[in-house]
């Protein structure tokens, strides 16, 4: 009888072993971790995007979601990122917050890049594919699909840069973009209206802004921006008639490069000026020290301002 019942609890304990193993191949019968979705609760990514006027920056930042544990809480694995948000700080006076902040109250899932620069004085732009987001002050992203097509030209680029251009179009390059040659398309016009996205070469017409390091239109004028190294000066020419020349010597720390476009506003080595109606540049007194792009710290973004020190977010 004992034998028999030896026999007995082997076979079972086999049968056990043999329907574990089963459960780890499938991973299954219960042993799998449970786990949910969480939202981070602090914000990240802080980047200057635009200035919207002589005392107000635009910085954009989102929050991340991580999948934790339903059990204990631990983060199981790094998620992907949300909530997008454009905050306006103060960089004159040294304050605890941003005045406000527009931000997005989407999914889980939503990988749009809503900050693909200043399109204008109160537009943020952003891309994915074939959408185009526009982000107004004060609202919320408006998205479009577009088409693309190339006229007169075959090698597409990356857009890193959108102006305001003609008849209320929009005029897309990137650093480089004008001063390509052969057959590749050195700029693109985006019709909101159409949804239509055209890669182009330069025309008779359009050929001097080839020198151009960045180039839009306003008041139905084209203004080209150059930052000539060689000669340690940035000039404005505006449809081909020199305007301003600011020199080296009459910039913050003596630096004027390199020089970014925000709006009426201009970052030229991180001092911030602004154009007059007379084309004249004017610094505002403000440099900026980390627009964001440096490693992670603590503050994200800071400038330093002649008369209020260094101000720090």
């Amino acid at each position: 009888m004992e034998n028999k019942m030896n026999k007995f609890g082997l076979k079972r304990l086999l049968a056990v072993l043999a329907v574990a193993f089963a459960c780890v191949c499938m991973w299954g019968c219960g042993f799998e971790e449970e786990t949910h979705k969480e939202w981070a609760q602090f914000r990240e990514g802080k980047k200057i995007i635009g200035f919207l006027s002589d005392s107000l920056v635009i910085v954009s930042d989102y929050r991340r979601w991580y999948e934790v544990s339903d059990d204990d809480g631990d983060i199981v694995s790094r998620g992907g990122i949300g909530r997008q948000a454009l905050n306006f700080y103060n960089y004159r006076v040294q304050e605890k917050e941003p005045r406000w902040i527009d931000s997005i109250d989407n999914g889980l899932f939503d990988s749009f890049d809503y900050f693909g620069g200043q399109l204008s004085d109160s537009v943020i732009w952003g891309r994915n594919g074939n959408q185009m987001s526009f982000w107004k002050v004060h609202g919320q992203p408006y998205k479009i699909n577009i088409q693309e097509i190339k006229d007169a030209c075959t090698l597409k680029f990356d857009i890193t840069k959108m102006r305001a251009w003609f008849d209320g179009s929009f005029v897309a390059l990137n650093d480089n973009s004008l001063m390509r040659g052969g057959d590749s398309c050195q700029y693109a016009i985006l019709d909101t209206i159409a949804g239509i996205l055209a890669y182009k070469r330069l025309d008779e017409n359009l050929e001097w802004i080839k020198k151009c390091n960045d180039v839009r239109v306003h008041q139905d004028k084209v203004e080209c921006f150059i930052a000539n190294i060689q000669q340690k000066k940035n000039v404005l020419v505006v449809d081909k008639v020199l305007k301003d020349s600011l020199k080296l010597e009459n910039s913050p720390n003596g630096a004027l490069f390199p020089m970014s476009l925000f709006g009426k506003y201009v970052s030229m080595g991180g001092g911030i000026f602004e154009f007059g109606d007379d084309y004249n540049y004017s610094y505002l007194g403000v440099y900026v020290i980390n627009d964001g792009s440096l490693p992670a710290k603590s503050p994200r973004i800071s400038f330093k301002d002649k008369n209020a020190g260094e101000i720090k977010y």
